[in-house]
């Protein structure tokens, strides 16, 4: 939901862009390149006031209430610690994209509106809401390595395994220090025109931003999904082999019992 929202802000890589050619270039955008003017269809119209304004409100009261249950049962363990700070900065992504149907698809009244809503897309939603995206799918990727290892070395010693508190909160800190840090120029690439338009900098056409872009795509994009996918293959084979080491303790193999059975009835027949 939220990177539908920044269509039109967050672009393809320039790479990509100039192979397509100019007529290719445009994505879906509400505005027509115009982040501050109205929509220019009805499809855009409907999507961004009746499916995106009512859904990220949604969205934000469910992750609400997600954070009120957390906190309300104190449940202990990274695992935990992980589902709350995820609701809570998907609550904020969510806040994040409220007003974008307004913004984009209702004509200001007001010429200094130009400049709010150029500013806030620029600055407030774009640099801000692809941080906090991030941190968003971090933390995911973060969640399912934390825990694969939980299990596995709950499963594999003998001791019982003891959390520690205050691993997760560091490991947090580290995503969103990190999380900035990458995602910093996205803070710069857009600047006002006279009229208060939202306008790409000259340097996002720079062959350093475009090697950036493809930098991010692979730390943020790839990078998340393949460690999901290994780390939850990884603990779905764990638990696989723990089930099957539970059934051989429960229900012993059936040709050893056939073969003990065999074994009795020859020493009662001698």
């Amino acid at each position: 939901m939220f990177s539908f929202a920044q269509l039109s802000l967050t672009q393809r890589p320039n790479l990509l862009r100039s192979s397509l050619g100019d007529d290719m270039q445009s994505g879906p955008n509400c505005t027509n390149n115009n982040t501050t003017g109205p929509c220019t269809s009805d499809l855009h119209y409907i999507g961004y006031m009746y499916v995106i304004t009512p859904m990220t409100i949604i969205g934000t009261f469910l992750n609400l209430i997600n954070q009120c249950i957390f906190y309300k049962y104190r449940h202990h363990g990274s695992t935990y610690f992980y589902l709350l700070s995820l609701a809570a900065i998907d609550m904020i992504c969510l806040l994040l994209a409220v007003p974008i149907g307004p913004i984009r698809c209702v004509p200001p009244s007001h010429s200094w509106e130009h400049w709010a809503r150029g500013v806030y897309e620029s600055y407030f939603y774009l640099g801000l809401g692809v941080v906090f995206d991030t941190i968003s799918i971090w933390c995911t990727m973060v969640m399912s390595v934390d825990r694969y290892v939980q299990v596995r070395a709950s499963h594999r010693s003998s001791a019982v395994f003891v959390e520690s508190n205050q691993g997760p909160k560091r490991i947090l800190v580290a995503v969103v220090a990190l999380s900035v840090t990458v995602n910093m120029p996205y803070f710069f690439i857009k600047e006002l025109d006279a009229d208060g338009h939202a306008i790409d900098r000259a340097f996002t056409m720079t062959r350093g931003f475009q090697i950036y872009t493809w930098i991010r795509m692979g730390l943020v994009k790839i990078l998340p999904v393949l460690t999901v996918a290994v780390a939850n293959g990884l603990l779905i084979k764990v638990l696989v082999d723990v089930n099957r080491r539970r059934k051989s303790m429960v229900f012993p193999n059936t040709k050893q019992v056939k073969r003990q059975k065999m074994q009795n009835g020859r020493i009662h027949s001698n």
